[in-house]
Order: C-alpha cells, then structure tokens, then sequence
C-alpha cells in the first residue's frame, strides 16, 4: 500500500519510548549534518524551498513512504537519506510522473540520488526501508540544490 505525506512529516508516535525515540532523532540529526557538509563541498546547498529543512520520519522494516517536493527545471539536485543505526538498507527513488529520474537502491544507509530536474513541478521521491533490525527505525530526508 502506497502512502503519500504531507511535507509536515514528523517522527511516527509509534516508537516504543521518548528514550528510544530522542536517540534515534539524534542519530538520524547528526547523520544529516554530515550529508550538509559533504554535500556543500561538492557544490551544493539545502534547498529550503522544496519542503523547509528537512524531513525526519519512522517506517517498519520493508515500509514505504512517499513524499511529494516541487523542482525547478534546469536545477541540479541531491536528495539523500539516512537512518538509524538499527537499518542497514534504505532506498530513495525519485519520479515525474511515471518516469524514474534517479534512484539508489544500494544495500547501504545513505541513498544519494543527483539528477537534473527537466520540467518544473511536483516530483515524488520514494523511501524504502528496506533493512530494518528493530522497528520502527527513523529516517532523515534532504534535498540540496545548485
């Protein structure tokens, strides 16, 4: 079953504790500091534009979820993910419409996808969490531009 969320996704209420929850926000925050600075050594900047700064969410082992952003033509863009340290395997794919601009379904825990938006509009990028050890495990979402 396919889930489309708002671009207020905040982290699922399902956790099992506040404890557990805060650790894996933190996880999911710092590994997303990381991906600004190495994505702003290759030339690239958060693009606030698209959703405000970030996107930090929880799914079940093999859940998905699917978040609409609006892109500018003739933008180059970074969308990547991360997640806790209870996944191991998260995919991101990116479409128009019912065309594949990008995807990273390599079995590691940050999926980069870099492409050139060619039409301005909504695109729908797609998360998988496709190895979870512990459920729910938390995510983290960018998109950078340049």
């Amino acid at each position: 079953m396919k889930t489309i969320v708002s671009v207020g996704l905040v982290l699922a209420a399902s956790l099992a504790s506040a404890g557990q929850a805060q650790a894996q926000v933190s996880t999911v925050q710092s590994l997303l500091d990381q991906m600004i600075a190495i994505t702003s050594g290759q030339g690239y900047q958060r693009d606030v534009s698209t959703f405000g700064s970030q996107i930090i969410g929880a799914l079940d082992d093999d859940g998905v979820v699917q978040i609409q952003v609006t892109l500018r033509a003739g933008t180059r863009y970074a969308i990547g993910g991360v997640c806790d340290s209870d996944c191991s395997d998260l995919d991101l794919s990116v479409t128009s419409g019912t065309t594949v601009v990008g995807s990273d379904v390599l079995s590691d825990d940050t999926p980069i996808v870099t492409f050139t938006a060619q039409n301005t509009g909504p695109y729908m990028v797609k998360i998988t969490m496709a190895t979870c050890s512990a459920n729910p495990c938390s995510f983290g979402l960018m998109v950078f531009s340049k």
